[in-house]
């Protein structure tokens, strides 16, 4: 069972990253021992034996532990992309309602100024029919009240006009104390 045995187990058994580092430590143990130093490594029945082990390991590893952790940290991050990707939107969604209502306020507003000027001009116009209409009211009854004078003035000046002889015999005999004939 030589290293590419060894090395398609392992690819075989999912992705290790401690696997490199053990087959840089078999062979630098192996050329070690055969340039007269260091630990000799035998590979006999105990290192196939631990070999196995270790590739079982690995895939129980995998299959328990490793694949599941790798699906729920993708699914955790798909998730945490998703609910990004929501607040995003969301806050588009936001400044764009922002920016309606502000649209609709500023339009509003310009709506009610108008309206408002309208009714400003509207009141003074109706101040100046009213007024106008008193003061021509005014003026009538002005009118009324000196033709109503001037009426009375020229009955009272007729009435008088009567009694001016009888008011003068009577002043003069006032004066002379006496009548007059």
């Amino acid at each position: 069972m030589g290293l590419r045995v060894v090395r398609r187990i392992a690819l075989r058994a999912g992705s290790f990253a401690g696997f490199p580092l053990l087959l840089l430590l078999f062979r630098s143990s192996v050329v070690s021992a055969a340039e007269g130093g260091g630990v000799t490594v035998i590979p006999d029945g105990t290192f196939l034996l631990q070999m196995a082990n270790f590739i079982f390991l690995i895939i129980v590893l995998n299959l328990l532990l490793y694949r599941p952790i790798r699906r729920i940290l993708r699914e955790r991050r798909e998730t945490f992309e998703g609910l990004a990707a929501a607040a995003r939107r969301a806050l588009a969604g936001r400044e764009e309602q922002e920016a309606a209502y502000a649209r609709t306020l500023k339009e509003a507003r310009a709506k009610g100024l108008k309206i408002k000027e309208e009714l400003v001009r509207e009141a003074e116009l109706e101040e100046k029919r009213l007024t106008a209409e008193i003061h021509a009211r005014a003026q009538a009854e002005l009118e009324e009240v000196r033709a109503r004078i001037r009426q009375e003035s020229r009955q009272a000046q007729a009435a008088l006009e009567g009694q001016v002889e009888e008011y003068a015999e009577h002043i003069v005999r006032k004066l002379l104390g006496r009548p007059v004939a």
